[in-house]
């Protein structure tokens, strides 16, 4: 009898850390699947690099459309990051593919723009819808334009004289447009550009074109009136020099083919 009854309270022992240990381990499946619950719905921030920065084509033809003279060159940053705050769940889903940063450029103050980020559906519409709770860096950029100027040359003397052979110097071409670029209030000022050249650099031994060293660049309004030169720039104008071809063509040579050109 006492067998019996001993091997009846072994059963009852085992079964009942049997219940126990599965009672334990439902306990902390509730835990972890709990914890999972919790973590997804925490807001954290992810942030994606280099996502591109393009100009909105809406705003970029209705600029075109206004400005004649003037026109959209490039923004002070092509790329930027984007801070996006949400739950793990929901940034698990964003796609770096799908943002886009944009800006706007009728909407630039003294030529800064802000950036502002989109997300693209997947579906073939490609619907926009701008994204919030973002941070972009930089959030802000500035737009630069260009416009293509007239330049005066300034040619003086016509004469000059080098080992005791005086030559004349003439313009190749006349017809000279000058590129500048940088922020719109300061470019639509410009009107044109005169330039100075170092004519005491020609070579006498060499007739025909020459290019000369440019040594002065002013830029003038409407009334003939100085913005600015090389010499004391404003910031952000940038521009390349032109290529100046001056002709070099001795006096005597030039006086003796007339006389030919006369007798004949």
């Amino acid at each position: 009898m006492k067998e019996n009854r001993t091997g009846a309270s072994a059963f009852k022992e085992k079964k009942s850390i049997s219940i126990a240990a599965i009672i334990v381990c439902f306990l902390v499946a509730c835990g972890i699947w709990l914890y999972a619950q919790a973590t997804d719905d925490a807001i954290y921030t992810k942030t994606f690099n280099q996502i591109p920065v393009v100009v909105d084509e809406a705003g970029l033809n209705e600029f075109n459309q206004v400005n004649d003279k003037i026109a959209y060159d490039s923004l002070s940053a092509q790329f930027a990051s984007v801070s996006i705050r949400g739950t793990t769940r929901e940034l698990a889903k964003i796609d770096a593919q799908n943002i886009r940063l944009s800006v706007d450029i009728r909407s630039a103050v003294d030529g800064v723009a802000t950036v502002k980020a989109y997300m693209v559906s997947d579906n073939k519409n490609g619907e926009r819808v701008e994204l919030k709770g973002y941070e972009i860096t930089p959030a802000v950029v500035t737009v630069n334009v260009s416009k293509e100027v007239d330049c005066v040359v300034e040619l003086l003397p016509t004469t000059m004289e080098k080992d005791g052979v005086k030559h004349r110097l003439s313009l190749v071409d006349e017809n000279i447009k000058f590129k500048v670029i940088g922020l719109q209030q300061e470019i639509a000022k410009i009107n044109y550009v005169r330039i100075r050249l170092d004519l005491l650099n020609y070579d006498p031994n060499i007739a025909g074109h020459q290019q000369m060293p440019i040594m002065g660049v002013s830029f003038l309004d409407e009334n003939d009136q100085e913005l600015f030169n090389n010499s004391n720039p404003i910031d952000g104008i940038r521009y390349t020099l032109p290529t100046v071809m001056v002709n070099v063509t001795p006096v005597d040579s030039e006086s003796t083919t007339e006389d030919q050109n006369g007798k004949s």
